[in-house]
């Protein structure tokens, strides 16, 4: 039930001390669609950076949380080490959620992030860009980062998010479901 008073209950399981009581909240409040929930999430991730780094797992369960809330002021968090975490399932939940969120702003958010990234760091992260760019853009400019940003450089006035999302096929589609 989504209520103040539930996500206010479901919230206090994020200070207990069994991973899984706190992993089981993290995952709950990802799908309640109430602001206090996402406010619960967000303090959370700030209070725990520490442990989060530490604990892969929860730390994507709490990326995944937060991206499924679809707020715009999530993006500056979700972008944070977005392409630069060495931790693959990180990074992926990090782009994807980013991704998830459908907006102009999502997309300017992974192409500044990708003019910044190392070429040959960049390179080795387009298995987990591509699928996101295709499902913010409705294109697919292959495995080449220099592709996309030549394509970004000369769209970028112009672009309009495609109205409905398309459907990712082949391994674009596995990795992103």
């Amino acid at each position: 039930v989504v209520h103040p008073k539930v996500v206010a209950e479901i919230a206090k399981a994020l200070g207990d001390d069994e991973i899984d009581v706190r992993r089981t909240a993290i995952e709950a409040l990802g799908r309640m669609p109430h602001e206090d929930a996402l406010a619960a999430l967000t303090k959370y991730a700030k209070k725990s950076k520490r442990a989060l780094a530490k604990d892969t797992e929860t730390q994507v369960d709490l990326v995944k949380a937060i991206g499924r809330h679809r707020d715009p002021d999530s993006l500056r968090w979700l972008s944070k080490g977005a392409i630069d975490t060495e931790e693959f399932a990180v990074r992926q939940a990090r782009v994807y959620a980013i991704a998830y969120q459908r907006t102009p702003d999502a997309l300017e958010v992974l192409m500044e992030a990708m003019t910044k990234t190392e070429p040959r760091r960049l390179n080795s992260r387009m298995r987990e860009l591509r699928p996101a760019l295709v499902y913010l853009t409705g294109r697919d400019e292959g495995q080449d980062p220099a592709n996309w940003t030549r394509w970004w450089t000369a769209n970028r006035k112009t672009f309009e998010l495609p109205e409905k999302a398309p459907e990712l096929s082949g391994q674009s589609g596995t990795l992103w479901r």
